[in-house]
């Protein structure tokens, strides 16, 4: 066999070239690429964009991005899927919470194996079954029949918002009833809709297991220790605005007529303040959905391992000369990580205990779960996320609603209210507490004296809310009826902590929310001989059940913060008491050795 070719690219004098072999493709960034093929220049060896950790950084930010913007989308057209296909809030709640089936059984897993695959590539699959469920969830679109809406006349039910936020407030005709004849091909079309939607979702959650786990573990084991925190800060950060940008798109879908690929001669004579309109919620679908196939596409061929990161950021390295960081600025190798980078890497989510089979994780995971439930200050903090987890998926899954039949504004200003104000708000909020963090040293005390104020900030805030609204809305014909709106056990810990949060908070509470909006309902449309979307609520009752829940939880977050105080006090106290108070025998040894003892000797 030939000699191969040096690092340094260069060849001995006189010899003929060489065909490179694999370890010299692989640094030419052709080891992955379709047929082997090398770059134009022989001479050059530089590594392809693939063997790059800031161009994958920058695709695994977008994919993030993309996928969270085709989870959050449902979120913001789920009152026009509600009256496109007749579901009660509760069902449409199941519909949201669906993707954090697959997702729970799956998650802790993944984490628990993922360094033994090819991270890129699961990725990638990952991210094309999320496409795939994409374009299920547009599917009903195509098979159900073309949406009609009720001969109620819109003068009877004046929309404009723009002079007030609430409805007049004057007796109006209650809707003709939409009971008509149905048959068996129209009741098995609305039946396959549902269950392709359900099964869409499922896929959803499936596919994005890998997706976050998998690409913060690459980043952590190829990126310069140093540059490894900016890089997650970014994707982060991109990945926040995933959700922003899907009640933007929301909002622009919605205000196009939901069967704008088949509309009828003569158009129709809806607007987008009419009640009866429904927008073309399907069509962000398949927007996301390739936004998602196209992020996806660079994962086939990213390397399973590439080359360590060796230099750090100039960019870094100039704030941290700025803020006179004692932060070490030389090449990466292994002998200068401090002990706790190198413990902190040893503990990422995909780096749990690599030499265990899966018989032998199903074994052993109850026992260190139980371990880990019985730590107090971690039981406690996991409870206050499931609080507060259970109010932002109910806001996140029914604000907009909530915006639609409380304020009368439509589905897709309530959506730009949204993406343009909340989102953006709770972003600066996120970045806000990482600076005070940071910059005044906070300990967990402090931390938790710092949630705990938080959480009774907005919980004052709270209590405004339930008398800002509009009154129930007078309809003749309709009575109002009150409703019924060990290293094993810490690395495991952020696995299970996200396995809870999903089961206590992200499954159960959009049901719960979309049960207690039900119970406000006071006149239910009929198709087919069924119960279907609500039209009218009881506003007052929507208001107070809503903004209750919000109250209940954010109290709920309250009180686990103060028994983490409470606990982490007690501790200290034990700390102290420990260092301070000698135990008895030490205390006979210190009187018989009198005062010639020297304080090095006797310290505990």
């Amino acid at each position: 066999m030939g000699p191969r070719i040096g690092k340094s690219g260069q060849r001995p004098v006189g010899e003929e070239p060489q065909m490179p072999d694999k370890d010299t493709k692989a640094m030419m960034g052709t080891e992955d690429t379709p047929g082997g093929k090398p770059s134009p220049d022989p001479q050059d060896l530089r590594p392809s964009v693939f063997h790059n950790i800031k161009f994958f950084v920058l695709c695994h930010s977008l994919l993030q991005l993309a996928q969270l913007m085709i989870s959050g989308y449902l979120k913001s057209s789920i009152s026009t899927v509600e009256k496109r296909f007749g579901l009660s809030s509760q069902t449409s709640g199941l519909l949201a919470a669906f993707n954090e089936v697959g997702n729970t059984t799956l998650i802790v897993f993944v984490s628990y194996f993922g360094s033994r695959v090819h991270r890129p590539r699961l990725i990638g699959y990952g991210a094309a079954l999320v496409a795939l469920a994409g374009l299920l969830m547009a599917l009903p679109h195509f098979i159900s029949e073309p949406y009609r809406f009720d001969s109620t006349s819109a003068v009877d039910m004046p929309q404009d918002s723009e002079a007030s936020l609430c409805l007049p407030t004057t007796s109006a005709p209650a809707p003709a009833p939409s009971n008509g004849s149905c048959s068996s091909y129209m009741e098995a079309q609305h039946l396959a809709a549902v269950g392709l939607m359900f099964t869409a979702q499922t896929l959803l959650g499936v596919g994005g297991v890998p997706i976050q786990p998998f690409g913060i573990s690459y980043i952590d084991d190829f990126a310069h220790n140093s540059n490894s925190p900016l890089y997650l800060g970014i994707l982060f950060a991109m990945t926040m605005v995933g959700p922003g940008l899907a009640y933007g798109l929301g909002s622009l879908m919605l205000r196009l007529y939901v069967d704008i690929d088949r509309m009828p001669e003569g158009g129709i004579s809806l607007t987008s303040k009419d009640p009866r309109w429904v927008g073309a919620w399907w069509l962000g679908f398949l927007i996301s959905a390739g936004a998602v196939a196209l992020a996806a596409i660079p994962y086939f061929f990213f390397p399973r391992e590439m080359p360590k990161e060796k230099h750090e950021l100039h960019f870094r390295r100039r704030v941290l000369a700025v803020s006179a960081s004692p932060v070490s600025k030389g090449e990466d190798s292994s002998s200068e990580q401090s002990p706790g980078e190198s413990l902190e890497k040893n503990d990422g989510l995909a780096q749990i205990a690599p030499d265990l089979t899966v018989t032998q994780f199903i074994k052993v995971f109850p026992k260190v779960l139980l371990r880990t439930l019985r730590h107090p200050i971690f039981l406690l903090v996991v409870l206050s996320q499931v609080c507060m987890s259970s109010m932002v998926a109910g806001l996140a899954t029914f604000l907009p609603k909530f915006l639609e039949r409380q304020f009368s504004v439509t589905a897709s200003f309530a959506n730009l209210l949204i993406g343009c104000i909340s989102i953006p708000l709770a972003i600066v909020g996120i970045v806000l507490g990482g600076v005070l963090v940071k910059r005044l040293h906070m300990g967990p005390m402090r931390c938790g004296i710092l949630c705990l104020l938080g959480m009774l900030f907005c919980l004052l805030l709270n209590l405004p809310l339930f008398f800002m609204g509009c009154s129930t809305h007078q309809i003749a014909g309709i009575i109002h009826q009150p409703g019924g709106v060990k290293k094993e056990d810490k690395t495991l810990a952020v696995g299970i902590q996200f396995m809870l949060l999903r089961v206590l908070a992200w499954m159960p509470s959009p049901v719960i929310h979309g049960s207690a909006i039900d119970t406000t309902c006071v006149h239910w449309a009929q198709s087919c001989g069924r119960r279907a979307v609500c039209r009218y609520y009881d506003n007052d009752l929507l208001r107070n059940r809503f903004i209750g829940l919000q109250l209940f939880f954010k109290t709920g977050s309250l009180a686990c913060f103060a028994l983490i105080l409470a606990v982490l006090r007690q501790q200290d106290k034990e700390e102290r008491t420990k260092v301070t108070i000698p135990s008895p025998g030490l205390q006979e040894q210190l009187l018989v050795s009198g005062p010639e003892k020297k304080p090095e000797e006797s310290r505990v």
